[in-house]
C-alpha cells in the first residue's frame, strides 16, 4: 500500500518524501440491524431500462453441482455473483472446499468477513482521511443468508468481522469438507478500496474467506481488519469466479478470463486464478487498456481518460516486474493488471492486480528528476506481488515483512534504474534524512499509531535491510532473498523464518544483529545517515 496524503518534509532534504499512511477518525456510526437484502425487483424511479430489471440470484443461473477438486491440498473456491447495478449490491453463492492440513482435529470453522469493516467510520479501511460519520449510502456490509457444511445447514455467529460455526463431528487431519455460503454484499459509496464512485466499482476483500488455524495456540485467526496498516491474512487457494454483469461492462480481476456468455441482457464472465491469496475485481464501462508482454507475462494497464499516463504506468510496471523477477524470483502468474480506480489517497496491492487512484495527465516517459507519486506507487505495488502475494505473512502481526520489504525493493528498483543518488533510490528514500522514532521496529499493527507506522515500517524497517546488505555484500544479500522466495513461495513467512535464512547465508552473528535491529529498543540507525555531500548529490539529481 502507498499513501499519498501523509507527506513528511525535511529541513535538510529539499524534496518531499512520500510515505504510506492514513488517518482513521475514531468516531463512526454502528448499524445494529442489517437490512434484509433480497434480489432487486422492477421499480419506476429509474430512467433507464438497463438499471430497471430483475437481477437473478446465482442459484437461478449457476451450475452448483459440479464437484470441486483440491490441487496440492489447496482450498478451492467457486463463487457465483450477480451484480445489481441499480441497488449497488452483489448477490453471491460461494462454495469452499478445503482439507484439514493441520495436525490437529478441527472443532469449528472460521471465516473472515472483511466487508463488515465498512460498517463504521472508525473501522473503515481508508487510505487517508475518513469522515467522522457515514451516510447510509456510504455503509458497506455483508449479510450472510445461509451456511451449509457438508450439505447440512448450520447455526453460525457473526461478530467483529468473523463468521464462525461449531462442528458436530471433528474434522480430523487429512479429511475434506465443503462449506456453502449464500450472501449479499452492499457496496458502499466510497473512494476506498471497496466501493463505487460514479460509474466505477472496486470490489476488494468482499467475500467470506477461510481463516488460518494457529496450531500452537489451538485457535483460528480472528483478528478483524485493524485501523492501522493492513490485517489481511490468508493462504493461497484456487478460484473459479463467475460474474453476471450488464452487457458492455469491463471487468478486471485476479487471474484470467476463461469465458464470456450472454445471459438475457447481461453477460456471464468466468475467471480462474490458481495459487492466489485473494480474489478481487474492478468494473467500469469506460475502461480502455494498453498492454505489453514481458517474459511471457501479459501486463495490462486499464485507464479511463489519460492514455499517456496509462502507458507510463505500464512501462514502469513492466520494468519493475522484470527487475523483481531477476532479483527475487520469477513472477509465477500469466497476467498482471494495473487499473485506474477512484481510490483516494494512494494505491493498493492485490494478487495479480494493482489498484491505482485517478490519473492526471502525464507524459509517457517519466523524468528521473521529477518522478511522481504514481511512478513510485506503481513500482511499490508491483513489489507487493512478491512480498504479500507470492510470499505471504500475517500482516497484523508482521507488518515489516510486507511493507518494509516492499519499500526497500521499490527503492532498489529506482537505484538500479536511475542511479544510487536518485531521490527514490535507497539513499534518497531512507538515508538522506533519518526520522526520530521510538524502537522497537518489530510490532503488531495494534501497537502503532498511523504516524509511527508510516515512519517506522516504511522508512526505518528498510534501513535495517540496507544495514544487512552492507554487512553481507550485494551478492549474498540477493542470495538471502532468492532463498527466502524459494522457501516461502505460496506460503506464509515469519520473521524467524527470514532470520534463519540470514543465519544460513550470513552467519549467526549477522542474524543476531538483524534480530536485535528489528526487536531491540537499543538499535540506532544514525550511523547509516548520509553525509552532507551525499545529500547534495541527491538534491542535484
Amino acid at each position: 500500500m502507498k499513501n499519498k496524503k501523509l507527506v513528511i518534509s525535511s529541513l535538510i532534504v529539499a524534496f518531499i518524501l512520500i510515505i504510506a499512511a492514513g488517518i482513521f477518525i475514531t468516531q463512526g456510526i454502528k448499524i445494529e440491524k442489517k437490512d434484509n437484502y433480497v434480489a432487486s425487483s422492477n421499480t419506476t424511479d429509474d430512467n433507464t431500462s438497463k438499471k430497471n430489471k430483475v437481477i437473478p440470484h446465482p442459484k437461478e443461473w449457476g451450475d452448483n453441482k459440479d464437484k470441486l477438486s483440491l490441487k496440492d491440498n489447496r482450498t478451492a473456491y467457486k463463487i457465483q455473483v450477480s451484480f445489481d447495478e441499480k441497488n449497488k449490491k452483489l448477490f453471491a453463492y460461494e462454495r469452499v472446499k478445503f482439507r484439514n492440513n493441520y495436525s490437529t482435529a478441527l472443532k469449528d470453522v472460521v471465516f473472515h468477513l472483511y466487508p463488515d469493516s465498512y460498517n463504521t467510520a472508525e473501522t473503515r479501511p481508508s487510505i487517508g482521511d475518513t469522515p467522522k460519520s457515514l451516510k447510509r449510502s456510504e455503509i458497506g456490509d455483508i449479510k450472510i443468508n445461509s451456511v451449509t457444511y457438508n450439505g447440512k445447514k448450520v447455526k453460525y455467529s457473526e461478530d467483529k468481522q468473523i463468521l464462525k460455526f461449531k462442528l458436530d463431528k471433528e474434522l480430523k487431519p487429512g479429511e475434506e469438507a465443503e462449506v456453502v455460503i449464500d450472501f449479499t454484499l452492499k457496496i458502499p459509496l466510497s473512494q476506498d478500496r471497496l466501493g463505487y464512485y460514479g460509474d466505477e466499482y472496486s470490489i476488494t476483500n468482499w467475500y467470506p474467506i477461510l481463516s488460518i488455524y494457529d496450531e500452537k495456540q489451538g485457535l483460528w485467526d480472528e483478528n478483524p481488519f485493524h485501523p492501522v496498516g493492513e490485517s489481511n491474512y490468508s493462504d493461497c487457494s484456487d478460484y473459479q469466479v463467475e460474474i453476471l454483469v450488464p452487457k458492455g461492462m469491463v471487468v478486471v480481476t485476479t487471474g484470467v478470463q476463461q469465458n464470456k456468455e450472454k445471459l438475457e441482457e447481461m453477460e456471464k464472465l468466468t475467471f480462474q486464478a490458481e495459487n492466489v491469496r485473494d480474489f478481487v475485481f474492478f468494473m467500469s464501462e469506460d475502461y480502455k487498456v494498453v498492454s505489453k508482454d514481458v517474459n511471457g507475462v501479459r501486463v495490462n494497464s486499464y485507464y479511463i481518460k489519460h492514455e499517456s499516463t496509462a502507458k507510463r504506468m505500464l512501462d514502469l510496471a513492466c520494468k519493475s516486474l522484470e527487475f523483481f523477477s531477476q532479483t527475487y524470483g520469477e513472477y509465477p502468474y500469466s497476467e498482471y493488471d494495473v487499473v485506474e480506480t477512484p481510490l483516494s489517497g494512494g494505491a493498493m496491492e492485490y494478487p495479480t492486480v494493482t489498484q491505482m487512484g485517478y490519473y492526471n495527465r502525464m507524459p509517457e516517459t517519466p523524468n528521473p528528476k521529477s518522478l511522481s507519486f504514481e511512478d513510485e506507487a506503481v513500482v511499490h505495488e508491483t513489489a507487493h506481488q512478491w512480498f504479500y502475494s507470492i510470499i505471504g505473512n500475517n500482516e497484523f502481526k508482521d507488518p515489516i515483512l510486507d511493507e518494509s520489504f516492499t519499500s526497500y525493493a521499490t527503492a532498489r528498483f529506482f537505484e538500479n534504474e536511475y542511479g544510487e543518488y536518485n531521490k527514490l533510490a535507497v539513499k534518497g528514500s531512507f538515508l538522506a534524512y533519518i526520522y526520530d522514532y521510538n524502537p522497537p521496529i518489530y510490532r503488531s499493527t495494534d501497537q502503532y499509531s498511523w504516524n509511527d507506522f508510516a515512519v517506522i515500517v516504511y522508512k526505518i524497517g528498510p534501513i535495517v535491510l540496507e544495514d544487512l546488505r552492507r554487512k553481507v555484500g550485494d551478492e549474498k544479500f540477493d542470495d538471502i532473498f532468492k532463498t527466502y522466495y524459494n522457501k516461502y513461495k505460496y506460503k506464509n513467512a515469519s520473521l524467524e523464518g527470514f532470520l534463519d535464512i540470514v543465519e544460513e547465508k550470513g552467519g549467526s552473528e549477522v542474524s543476531e544483529y538483524i534480530r536485535k535491529a528489528f526487536t531491540s529498543k537499543d538499535y540506532s540507525v544514525e550511523a547509516m545517515k548520509l553525509t552532507d555531500e551525499e545529500v547534495k548529490k541527491i538534491l542535484s539529481n
